[in-house]
């Protein structure tokens, strides 16, 4: 069956693209409190760029200098799910959504001049966004034995994933005695992306006579390293895509998916027991997509009324079971047939900010608020922190947050930075009992955890100062 067929190439293609997504990493979501008081870090002017590190001069370890993976879900919990698949109802929201971002950080340094302190830094980022509307899990699992007579309602699916390289170029300045300022500029070049503009789906069942009413309206942009290949006759119809024969210049810098980005931020001493500090991350950040692109749309109503099974019981039936099956595919391939065009689009990647206040408890302890906000699909999710932060030493300093979300969950975080010499390392998570061990499953996962934020790094720090 050559329908059937072209429909499983076409999809191992797309799927290919997602694999290949996959291959750098795999939210946007990740929370990032704990570090951002850890004062010896050298990375704490990636959540505010008026943060300034405690040396005169550092580099990143080559390869190892910042990686950071972070997972955030909303509606459903995994651990509730598996074990309650019989009441799936129960346990499933209206929407179920879930996120992963990694970032990786080959290259860093900064340098300090005078008053100010400039930093340069490249990095890859995979962020994944998947929504998933509780009637096509349960409808996935069970069926539409709990449809009949209503709508399955599908819409709200949605996915949203990046793979792009961040080159970023900060400074910031002592503007006053008690004021210090910072900004960012980011040029991106985008790799990879999917996006979900918007997803109209459903299902109806006839209680009578089972006869299945379909809808569907979407429409999906895809930026990915494959060359398309239309139908001759309906320059709309996508035929093939196939794997490109990329070089890693070409790959790197030969596409034309770019954008920008600004980070800006201000650390101000109110007296000498008292900081605050603020911070925008990713303002007006964006990417226009223009390389390798394609657009997806469908709009279409279909009636599925049943098979004729006359060919299976009478020996010289009418028709071919083959032929009959086959004709039923084309039939539905028509009626869901999805245009492809190809014309650039722009993504927006969803601003962070963050307000703090310290207050210096000894030279070597403070305590601290801070609130974090983040932009997610349009929506504002927020987070609230208290923390302290201990110097325990000039070779060991920690900080620990427990953090409160406006879904009503709470996080305890910790993070560590070991100065040897000029070497340090750091190790940060956001739920420190984010995993846990399940002896039914034999392994650790994050079973009931709605976030979780690891981050690792290594870098060479020079003429360190006193802690900021």
């Amino acid at each position: 069956m050559k329908t059937l067929e072209c429909i499983k190439g076409t999809l191992n293609k797309i799927l290919l693209g997602i694999s290949f997504l996959v291959m750098f990493g795999t939210v946007c979501l990740s929370q990032e409190l704990t570090m951002y008081n850890l004062h010896s870090l050298s990375d704490r002017h990636l959540v505010n760029p008026a943060l300034t590190p405690d040396c005169k001069f550092y580099f990143g370890f080559p390869g190892l200098s910042s990686i950071n993976l972070g997972y955030e879900n909303r509606g459903m919990k995994i651990l509730e799910v598996l074990e309650n698949t019989d009441h799936l109802e129960d346990v499933l929201s209206r929407n179920n959504s879930f996120g992963f971002d990694l970032r990786y950080s080959p290259i860093s340094l900064g340098y300090g001049i005078g008053k100010g302190f400039i930093t340069f830094d490249i990095s890859n980022k995979t962020t994944t966004g998947i929504s998933l509307p509780k009637d096509l899990l349960y409808f996935l699992w069970n069926g539409n034995k709990d449809h009949i007579g209503k709508m399955a309602d599908f819409s709200g699916l949605k996915l949203q994933a990046s793979n792009y390289f961040e080159y970023s170029f900060g400074y910031n300045y002592q503007l006053m005695d008690n004021l210090k300022v910072g900004a960012k500029l980011k040029f991106l070049r985008g790799m990879v992306n999917f996006d979900t503009q918007s997803w109209d789906m459903g299902i109806y069942t006839y209680e009578d006579t089972y006869i299945w009413d379909l809808h569907s309206n979407i429409r999906m942009n895809a930026s990915i390293p494959l060359t398309a290949e239309f139908d001759d006759q309906d320059p709309e119809k996508l035929h093939d895509l196939t794997e490109q024969d990329l070089s890693a210049s070409d790959f790197f810098f030969g596409n034309k998916n770019r954008g920008l980005g600004f980070d800006l931020g201000a650390v101000y001493n109110y007296n000498e027991k008292i900081t605050l500090s603020a911070s925008v991350i990713d303002l007006f950040s964006h990417i226009k997509w223009q390389s390798n692109v394609l657009n997806f749309s469908q709009d279409t109503v279909f009636t599925l009324e049943g098979v004729d099974l006359t060919p299976y019981i009478v020996p010289d039936g009418a028709d071919d079971p083959d032929h009959l099956w086959e004709r039923l595919i084309d039939t539905i391939s028509d009626a869901f047939a999805i245009k492809s065009t190809q014309e650039s689009y722009k993504t927006k990647i969803g601003p962070r900010f963050f307000l703090a206040g310290d207050y210096a408890v000894n030279t070597w302890l403070d305590a601290g608020l801070i609130l974090n906000g983040k932009y997610y699909n349009d929506k504002l999710y927020m987070a609230y922190g208290i923390s302290g932060n201990a110097q325990l030493s000039r070779f060991v300093s920690m900080s620990g947050t427990f953090t409160m979300f406006g879904s009503g969950s709470a996080n305890l975080g910790l993070g560590f930075a070991f100065n040897l010499g000029p070497w340090q390392l750091h190790l940060i998570t956001d739920n420190i009992l984010g995993i846990k061990y399940d002896p039914k499953l034999n392994t650790l996962w994050p079973a009931t955890s709605q976030n979780l934020d690891f981050r690792f790094g290594m870098a060479f720090l020079f003429g360190r100062t006193k802690a900021n």
